[in-house]
């Protein structure tokens, strides 16, 4: 339609004046097609569904603490289920010790590992089951129970909890339950589902533990490194030290805070700084776990105050200790700093380990806690 002809059709001059406003508008902003704002929908990502399960007990007892433990794949470990809780229906503590009765179907099978007493396998799925120790003053105690179920929480994705979440009555359902045994004594049952962070789960502490070797048993064997270190040095967000210049960084890992190597020929030592909740840190439990990795006897309190000395690290007051069979040597320290225990510990070669005493004790006396 032409401009004029709207004119002929417009019904009054105040109609009229009214369209040349509008003309006047269109002169201004010009002719153009303006964008047409549009909207696209753009779907949430999708969220990783579980994969993997992990059932858990804890159970306490005599200086120390039982883990019982499956995990693996969910469908898996679902079909297993109920040969779980019939194994946990049939543990008794006596002492120190745990007893259990294998399930029909499943196996028993030995382990060198010093804190798996025992590995269960789980018939035609092959799904491992283990059970370990570890020492404790009081396995019941929140800071033990929370360590240990966020630790498992870590290894199958899952965010940490408190105190406050664990159950204070019996109860039989949710991700954290309260059980008893025949024998009242108290079960901590841990039901989780996420998605395990890769390799074959741990056993409780283990390998990052101031009180154990790596599983196998036997400790790792580092060999002569470079001539400058290739790993980088821990980052110190817990603590600062000073490293003497011939020790190598070794692998640290979620309780292994720091790690050095030192080999001179064949001989060979490490090094590691560790930590745990106070509850686990008793000095008599955890010095007598590494007099045991050197096939020596146990300490009584007074064989253990008496073979102690003080050790100034930092500005905390801990303890010394030095040990030693035909072959091999463990110098260790240990400090309670707030509520966590730290583990110091220079384990291998007897003549190597003699060597650097001096420097591992320099070492110790030069952490500072944040």
């Amino acid at each position: 339609m032409h401009l004029s002809s709207l004119f002929r059709h417009l019904p009054s001059a105040h109609a009229a004046w009214q369209l040349m406003i509008v003309f006047a508008l269109l002169a201004i902003t010009g002719c153009e097609q303006q964008p047409v704002i549009t909207r696209t929908k753009v779907p949430k990502p999708p969220q990783t569904a579980a994969e993997d399960r992990m059932l858990a007990a804890i159970v306490p007892a005599k200086g120390r603490g039982w883990f019982v433990k499956l995990s693996g794949n969910k469908r898996a470990v679902e079909k297993e289920q109920d040969k779980f809780v019939e194994l946990l229906s049939t543990l008794t503590v006596d002492g120190e010790k745990l007893n259990w009765k294998v399930p029909e179907g499943w196996s028993e099978k030995t382990t060198g590992n010093q804190m798996r007493a025992a590995t269960l396998v789980a018939g035609d799925s092959k799904l491992e089951i283990a059970i370990s120790f570890l020492p404790a003053e009081d396995a019941t105690a929140n800071d033990y129970l929370i360590a240990n179920i966020n630790r498992w929480r870590g290894q199958i994705g899952l965010a940490n909890i408190g105190a406050a979440d664990l159950p204070k009555e019996p109860k039989d359902s949710g991700e954290l339950r309260l059980l008893k045994l025949k024998d009242g004594t108290p079960v901590t049952w841990v039901n989780l589902e996420g998605s395990m962070s890769g390799g074959s789960p741990m056993a409780p502490f283990a390998g990052g533990a101031p009180f154990a070797n790596a599983p196998g048993g036997g400790m790792r064997k580092p060999a002569a490194g470079p001539s400058e270190d290739s790993t980088p040095e821990p980052a110190g967000d817990e603590f600062t030290y000073k490293k003497p210049d011939n020790w190598k960084v070794g692998k640290t890992g979620e309780f292994r805070k720091a790690a050095f190597e030192v080999a001179d020929g064949k001989e060979s030592i490490e090094i590691t700084v560790s930590s745990l909740a106070k509850g686990g840190s008793d000095l008599l439990a955890n010095i007598n776990r590494w007099r045991g990795q050197l096939s020596l006897s146990s300490y009584d309190k007074e064989g253990l105050e008496k073979a102690m000395t003080p050790i100034s690290i930092g500005m905390n007051e801990g303890h010394f200790i030095e040990m030693n069979n035909d072959r091999e040597a463990i110098l260790g320290a240990i400090v309670i700093v707030g509520d966590q225990g730290w583990f110091f510990k220079l384990k291998g070669d007897r003549e190597l380990a003699m060597r650097e005493k001096d420097n591992f004790q320099s070492f110790v006396r030069s952490m500072q806690f944040k």
